[in-house]
Order: structure tokens, then C-alpha cells, then sequence
């Protein structure tokens, strides 16, 4: 039977707003905070509040751009960063957003030169390197997007994107103990950060820590509690070290998020299996044991 505890969560959003929580005075902080609720209608109303009251502020656009990108609208983001370019040409975060929908878009030629408009800008700030990177490594050259986030770090030691990406070139390119060490840089200096997190279970996996590995996944689970898969993920760990009641109950709260992920069910039952032969064990261990047969001469 699953933990009396498991029951279905009711969505963020919706127990915010019932608790009046998204009720901030600042149309923008309300956006924010709908946006990471999951509460897109109300988010993009409060949004367009807050540029109705704000429009001159470039912060306000952007975030709403970032916004429109995420959800799947990148003509519409890409006009609210030409507006907020229009007002303000050297703005570097707003460039770099704008860069960023270009590469994603293919177009690479304008998407260097926002880049390279961003490093003229801000010689020694890291996070234009950090996006020459990313569009090094969509034209296809990863050399050259290594080389940038090594540039990048060397102007600012504590980049986490700029590890993190270092992380993931060196396991695509079969360096896992490399990618490790990257990856718990980025982690130490962002330890919310879902990629890092589980690119480091990956990496620690393939250097046989199973032990940094479950412990990275089971943090990822504090970092995507919505997620049945990483709990599946944190409960095929546990199960592989014999770990019959950690894997039961991930097994269990992965069902409870979503009751169609396959092989649950499958797991729940190999759980079941080894903690019923685990504790059949112990139960004869505690047996006390009968004296051998005296031999009589």
C-alpha cells in the first residue's frame, strides 16, 4: 500500500492564488510569481499590466519577452526585445535575450552580431562569452564554445551557466570524472539548478559513484517535486543498491504525480519482493538457534 502521506498536490498556482498570495502590489513581482506558479493566462495578464504601467522600463520587457519565449510564442518576444532595443540599442541583457531567440531561430549572422554589440558594451562581463558559447555551439563549432566559457570563467570564477555547459561538453565528449568536477562547481555555486543537478547523476554514474549519483538525483527531487520521472529516476537508483524501502517510497510518490509512468508499477513490485525476502532474513537472524545434537559415544 503507498504511504498514507502521498496524495495528489494541488497546483501551486491555484493554492496561490486561493490564498491571495499572487495579490503583490507590483503588477511585475505578481507576474513573476504567476509565472512560477504554472499560471500562464493570469501571469500574461499581469504582464501586460505591468508594461502598461511601466513602458519605458526594460526589465518589465524583457521578462515579458523571456516569458512569451517559454511558452512557446518567439515572433511576439522578439517584437517586445526590438521595442526595448529601440528605446535602449547597448542594453547587454536585453541583446543577449534577443541573441538567444536568434540562434534558437537559426539566424545566426544577427545573433553574433547582437553578441559581439554585447561584448563592446561590457568588455569584462562574462555573460556575453557565456552566450558566444552557445551560439559557437549551434553553428557546430564546440571548440570555440569551450574556449568562450573558459574565457568566461576567467573573468568571473563563479559563472555557474559557464560550468555548467563546460559539464556537459566533456560527458558528450567521454569525459565523465571531467564533467563531474564541472558540473559540482556549477551545482556549490547554484544548487537549484535542474541541469547541473542531473547532469552530475549522470556523470557520477559513469565513474561507478553510485553515491554522489543517488545523492544528486534525490536533491533533484527537492528541485522538481512535480516531476514523477526524476522520483522514478531517484527510486531505479535505490532499487539497483537493494535500498528496498527508499525505492518503494520514490516508486510510490512517482505514482502518486502520475499513475501512467511506465514502469512503476514494475518497480514497486521488485521493491516489494526484496524488502519481503530483507525482512524474512532478519526475522530468522533474530531465530534463536537450536543447540547442535549431542553425539553420544
Amino acid at each position: 500500500m503507498p504511504p498514507s502521506s502521498m496524495k495528489p498536490a494541488v497546483p501551486l498556482w491555484l493554492a496561490l492564488v486561493v490564498a491571495g498570495a499572487c495579490r503583490s502590489p507590483d503588477p511585475l513581482e505578481r507576474a513573476l510569481e504567476l509565472e512560477r506558479s504554472g499560471a500562464v493566462v493570469p501571469a500574461e495578464e499581469a504582464f501586460r499590466e505591468a508594461i502598461a504601467t511601466r513602458p519605458a522600463d526594460l526589465e518589465v520587457r524583457r521578462r515579458y519577452a523571456a516569458f512569451l519565449a517559454a511558452t512557446g510564442r518567439p515572433d511576439p518576444a522578439a517584437r517586445e526585445l526590438e521595442e526595448a532595443l529601440r528605446r535602449s540599442p547597448s542594453d547587454v541583457p536585453t541583446l543577449l535575450l534577443a541573441a538567444d531567440l536568434d540562434r534558437e531561430a537559426k539566424r545566426f549572422a544577427r545573433a553574433a552580431d547582437r553578441v559581439q554589440r554585447a561584448r563592446q558594451t561590457a568588455p569584462r562581463d562574462p555573460r556575453p562569452l557565456v552566450a558566444q558559447g552557445r551560439l559557437d555551439l549551434a553553428r557546430g563549432a564546440p571548440d570555440r564554445a569551450i574556449a568562450a566559457w573558459r574565457e568566461a570563467l576567467r573573468l568571473d570564477p563563479g559563472h555557474a551557466e559557464a560550468y555548467r555547459r563546460l559539464g556537459t561538453q566533456r560527458l558528450a565528449a567521454k569525459d565523465p570524472a571531467g564533467a563531474a568536477a564541472d558540473f559540482r562547481r556549477a551545482v556549490a555555486l547554484d544548487p537549484e539548478d535542474a541541469v547541473s543537478l542531473s547532469g552530475l547523476a549522470d556523470a557520477a554514474l559513469a565513474v561507478g559513484d553510485r553515491v554522489e549519483a543517488i545523492d544528486a538525483v534525490r536533491r533533484l527531487t527537492g528541485v522538481r517535486p512535480e516531476d514523477a520521472a526524476t522520483f522514478r529516476r531517484l527510486a531505479d537508483l535505490l532499487l539497483a543498491e537493494r535500498e528496498w524501502e527508499g525505492s518503494m517510497r520514490a516508486y510510490w510518490q512517482a505514482r502518486a504525480i502520475d499513475p501512467t509512468l511506465p514502469g512503476v508499477d514494475q518497480g514497486i513490485f521488485h521493491a516489494t519482493e526484496g524488502l519481503s525476502r530483507q525482512q524474512e532474513g532478519e526475522a530468522n537472524a533474530r531465530r534463536p538457534q537450536s543447540p547442535p545434537p549431542v553425539r553420544v559415544r
